[in-house]
């Protein structure tokens, strides 16, 4: 870091590289009325450089704040920033001037100069200044006089612009009456700024001013001061070059320190157009005693901007007392200097360790599951090992075993080509064996003896053939005569049985039981003697036989005796 700060004490120190070449590396000090480290907001840097200077504007004095430093230091970011929650001086300055109220000036709960001033009501009864007007003005690197309102350049001297009635009545004034006017006015005229001047060289190596009526004869004004760094001038200029960037901060810097020495000067406001704009804020025409000046000075803190931060910081030093200044500069609290930087490498390493901490915090699964993959990795790792040398092993054994295997195919190979030699040698004694036997005589007769045995065997099977349909004839004969006798013999059987009823009711049993001994023979050979039914008919017949005929005739409703068995 090219700056260490110890706001308490309000001190500055500049840190010299010796390994950069620089030729003095010892610690410079400057003292300050304010110091405002990187995590401050703008609601602290408002309280610090801004509210004065509104309460001035307001209570009908002249209020300023300058803003300067090189480029990319923060200038326009404090000034000019719109973004919620972090709005620079103006906005909340117009804040201030429009409603009376510290809404956008708080840093945290209630802050510092939540109210105007003791003479303003903090009931809600609060009134702004009628009327404010707006005027808005760039002087360029060139000191060109540029009214941004009016789109025109302004053709005055520097003796012409001292005091407020010729600006009042030279360049144009817009009448606001809330801070979203203002900024359309603004916005505006830098979008016209743009389309005339592209690019940011014109705009950095200028000065941008920006000043509020307010009431009958308050003046605010926020100027932020071309950037340092631009200051160009040659390496071969003669003693007699004049950079007119150069000159007007010359000039601001006689006058900021003519007004810090002890026995005040006159400020020579006169010598540049710059000083001239800025006479009634800085001891010039128009002062008065009630007002209030700030330079804001923003400076890089990295060691690559130590150049320019050390330009930055001097140039402030001249706004310091002259007792104050050269008490800082005249030695070097290194105390103060080295409990400052204990205390940030302390906070730091807190910071780390805590940071250390949280992220352990968040790691620690992540690093135990890295820890068990690796440990798989690594059982993997062997394991695949063991399965290399168990596939170089199988190759190796497969390759042997190939060669054997092309060893029995071709002994195999070898054996079938004679196997097939000798079936071919086998085949061909075969065909000459039966050729030999086809044409001998004992190949004839034997083929003889077979057709006899066939034509036998021929007229026997047709014998039997014939002998089998006859039989079947007579056999169909038969079940047709069987057929017809078991249908008439039922019928004798009756008839036979009812003539034997007839004579055993005449008092003949012998007769009768001849009778139906007869007919359950002839029912036995029709139906069979194993028939239910023919046993229930031989007890009824051998009941009748034991009785000895009835002596009585049946009457007409007794059951008539059936001598069917299926009637039974």
């Amino acid at each position: 870091m090219a700056l260490q700060c110890d706001r308490p004490n309000k001190l500055v120190w500049a840190l010299g590289n010796a390994e950069t070449g620089q030729e003095d590396a010892t610690p410079k000090q400057f003292a300050f009325d304010d110091v405002l480290e990187q995590h401050v907001g703008q609601a602290d840097v408002f309280d610090a450089a801004g509210i004065a200077a509104v309460q001035s504007a307001i209570g009908g004095h002249t209020g300023c704040v300058l803003t300067y430093g090189a480029s990319g230091a923060g200038k326009d970011y404090s000034v000019r920033c719109e973004r919620p929650g972090q709005e620079g001086l103006l906005l909340r300055s117009l804040a201030l001037i429009f409603t009376g109220s510290a809404a956008l000036v708080t840093a945290t709960g209630t802050p510092r100069g939540a109210r105007l001033s003791e003479e303003v009501p903090d009931d809600g009864t609060y009134e702004p200044p009628q009327p404010v007007k707006l005027a808005y003005m760039v002087l360029e690197r060139n000191q060109t006089l540029h009214d941004l309102l009016a789109q025109q350049d302004l053709d005055l001297t520097a003796h012409e612009l001292l005091g407020s009635q010729v600006l009042q009545s030279a360049c144009q004034w817009e009448t606001v009456t809330s801070t979203a006017e203002v900024m359309r006015h603004l916005s505006k005229a830098d979008t016209a700024r743009q389309q005339t001047h592209p690019g940011s060289q014109a705009q950095n190596g200028s000065h941008t001013l920006t000043f509020l009526s307010v009431g009958e004869k308050g003046m605010l004004i926020l100027a932020s001061l071309a950037s340092s760094d631009k200051i160009d001038i040659p390496d071969d200029a003669d003693d007699d070059y004049d950079d007119p960037l150069a000159g007007s901060f010359e000039a601001l810097g006689r006058c900021l320190d003519a007004l810090a020495r002890a026995k005040r000067q006159t400020p020579p406001v006169s010598q540049s157009k710059l000083t001239a704009l800025l006479a009634p804020a800085i001891g010039g025409p128009g002062a008065e005693m009630g007002g209030h000046t700030s330079l804001l000075l923003c400076v890089h803190p990295a060691i690559t901007q130590a150049a320019s931060t050390h330009q930055t910081l001097q140039f402030g030093q001249l706004s310091v007392p002259t007792v104050t200044r050269v008490q800082a500069q005249s030695t070097v609290d290194y105390g103060a200097l080295a409990a400052q930087l204990m205390g940030q490498r302390d906070s730091k390493q807190e910071a780390l360790h805590e940071l250390e901490l949280k992220v352990l915090k968040v790691l620690r699964p992540q690093l135990d599951e890295v820890m068990n993959q690796e440990q798989q990795i690594k059982q993997l790792s062997i394991a695949l090992a063991q399965t290399q040398w168990e596939a170089r092993t199988f190759i190796s054994k497969e390759s042997q075993i190939q060669g054997k295997l092309e060893e029995l195919r071709q002994e195999h190979s070898q054996r079938m080509y004679s196997l097939r030699a000798e079936r071919t040698t086998i085949m061909n004694e075969l065909q000459e064996e039966m050729g030999s036997v086809k044409g001998g005589r004992e190949f004839g007769d034997m083929r003889e003896q077979h057709e006899q045995d066939v034509q036998a065997i021929g007229l026997r099977l047709r014998a039997l053939q014939s002998y089998v349909e006859t039989a079947e004839a007579e056999l169909a004969v038969q079940e047709e005569n069987s057929t017809r006798a078991r249908a008439v013999l039922p019928g004798a059987a009756r008839e036979m049985a009812t003539l034997a009823l007839s004579f055993s009711e005449d008092g003949a049993p012998e007769e009768a039981a001849a009778l139906f001994a007869h007919s359950l023979t002839i029912l036995e050979a029709a139906f069979g003697s194993q028939q239910p039914e023919l046993a229930a008919f031989k007890m009824e017949v051998q009941r009748v036989v034991d009785s000895g005929a009835a002596t009585a005739p049946p009457t007409g409703g007794e059951k008539a005796f059936s001598t069917d068995p299926y009637d039974a």
